[in-house]
This record gives C-alpha cells, structure tokens and sequence, in this order.
C-alpha cells in the first residue's frame, strides 16, 4: 500500500545536512508553504531541533527522506499526489527507526487510529500550543503515542 508514483520524478541531489550531537533532525511534510515556513522558523529556533528539508508531496516527502535520513518527520494527512498514511508506511519500511507524527487538521478519530495503525508515534492537531508541540517532539516516542488533548477528550465521549 505505500506511495508507488508511476511518474519518474527527476530530483536534485541533496546533500545530508549535519546535526550537532543531540540535536534531532526534522523533515516537515505539508502541501502550505506558510505553514512549512512558519514551523521551520519556530523549530529552527530551538537549539535541540533542526529542520534538515521540507516536501511538498507525497514523492519528495519519500526522496527527501531516503537522501537526508530525518530524526523526525512532521506529517501532514492530505498531500497533493498521496495520503499522509501512504508516505509513513513507505518511510517506515525503509527507515523503521524514523519517528513519524502527524500534524494536521483532521480532528477524527478514525485518522488518529489509522495513523497509528500504519506506525506513526503521534497525531496533533495544528491547533496545539508551541508549548505543547515542543514538549511532545522531544518525547521518546517509544515510550508512549503523543496525540493532542483534544483528540483525547473527543474519543472518551
């Protein structure tokens, strides 16, 4: 089921930016320019977090990955040419100890599970304070699914 483009898409060679020890490396995954650009301020910001690429697509999403090897990839739902879940289980088969969580603004049950279903370590919703989603990046995502409060409270009703 993961991305299979039948399009041959020509991409530059990127080169694999270096992190200082201890800083983890971010792919942010989002068809918004604004909201990529935003993120990658906010993130770039931190001196424990750094942003090594940004897609646009489901196909540079898979590329950019495969070349520049995130910590951390920040994934969003709906992409032009694929889902969100497509791009995390390819990812994931590839680079099994990549730390996916998806931000978005699908606030549905149905999404959260199936994004964890398909290996995401977490499901925010876009509307989670600064506060909040820096303290859920730095989680390790092996001892618990982060997923925002909203969500939480929605599926006990």
């Amino acid at each position: 089921m993961g991305y299979r483009g039948k399009e041959k898409i020509s991409q530059p060679e990127l080169s694999v930016p270096t992190a200082d020890w201890g800083t983890m490396k971010v792919l942010l995954v989002d068809d918004h320019v604004l909201f990529r650009e935003g993120l990658t301020s906010l993130l770039d910001s931190q001196p424990d977090l750094s942003v090594i690429g940004s897609a646009k697509t489901a196909a540079e999403a898979i590329h950019k990955t495969r070349v520049l090897q995130p910590d951390l990839v920040l994934m969003d739902f709906d992409l032009p040419d694929g889902t969100g879940l497509d791009v995390t289980q390819t990812i994931l088969n590839d680079h099994p100890h990549t730390k996916i969580i998806f931000l978005t603004l699908h606030e549905d049950d149905e999404r959260l599970f199936e994004a964890i279903r398909y290996g995401a370590k977490g499901y925010l919703l876009k509307n989670v304070s600064v506060t909040r989603l820096l303290s859920y990046l730095r989680e390790d995502g092996s001892k618990r699914t982060i997923h925002s409060q909203l969500m939480t409270k929605s599926s006990k009703n």
